[in-house]
């Protein structure tokens, strides 16, 4: 007690599992208010825990070989987090109210982690064999990329762009080639925009268009490297 000051090397030895050293608030009233230190052996060597004396619980356990656990006394991890009876365990926090946290459930009962800022939230988690990749109101479009560049968006209307970043009002637009290897079926109108005459396609393929010129629908065919041109609707306008 009080506020002596000591300076040296101080050694503290006990028996295993017991109580070496003890840290407590002076109050009459709490006697048992503080926490304590313990050395458990563990084969040639020894685990450390630091246990809360008023509750009488273990809260960090550091084992041989370097493994840390809050919340559990056998850490299988380097650093291992565990409470059972609350929905967040582990919280990452940095300035302009953006946090990362474990143990989210407030998007349609799943629970998983949470990554949230000042505009919005991601939520990604696992709830009846289902698996969540969610934004929040706040996150209005989805982007996803590769090697520091954006491929793909979904914007806050469902639409799936590809290759473009305009959103023309299509549940799938994509800018470039696109390519399907089975039958396509469509439950819709298919829509041809009018273009030039395009360029050949390969052999064993074919291609569709409106004839920018003429206004007619049109096919190209190549079979063995001859292309041939067929007029499938004309335009009488």
């Amino acid at each position: 007690q009080g506020g002596n000051t000591a300076h040296g090397v101080a050694s503290i030895f006990a028996d295993s599992g017991d109580e070496a050293l003890y840290i407590g608030v002076k109050d009459a009233a709490y006697p048992n208010r503080g926490y304590g230190f313990k050395v458990t052996t563990s084969g040639v060597n020894s685990d450390f825990t630091i246990y809360e004396k008023g509750l009488n619980g273990d809260r960090l356990t550091i084992k041989t070989g370097g493994n840390v656990g809050i919340g559990t006394t056998s850490p299988s991890y380097k650093l291992d987090l565990q409470d059972t009876s609350a929905t967040y365990v582990a919280r990452f926090r940095g300035s302009n109210s953006t946090y990362v946290q474990s143990g989210e459930s407030t998007l349609s009962g799943e629970t998983g982690f949470l990554a949230k800022n000042s505009t919005g939230a991601l939520y990604l988690g696992v709830t009846g064999g289902v698996a969540y990749f969610t934004g929040t109101s706040g996150a209005n479009t989805m982007k996803f990329g590769v090697g520091g560049a954006e491929k793909m968006r979904i914007t806050s209307d469902g639409n799936v762009l590809i290759g473009t970043t305009t959103d023309d009002g299509y549940k799938l637009d994509v800018n470039g080639t696109q390519r399907v290897q089975d039958v396509l079926e469509l439950d819709d109108v298919l829509t041809l925009n009018a273009i030039s005459t395009p360029d050949d396609p390969t052999d064993g393929k074919s291609s569709i268009y409106m004839d920018s010129a003429t206004g007619d629908i049109k096919v190209k065919i190549n079979v063995g490297g001859e292309v041939v041109t067929r007029t499938l609707a004309s335009y009488d306008g």
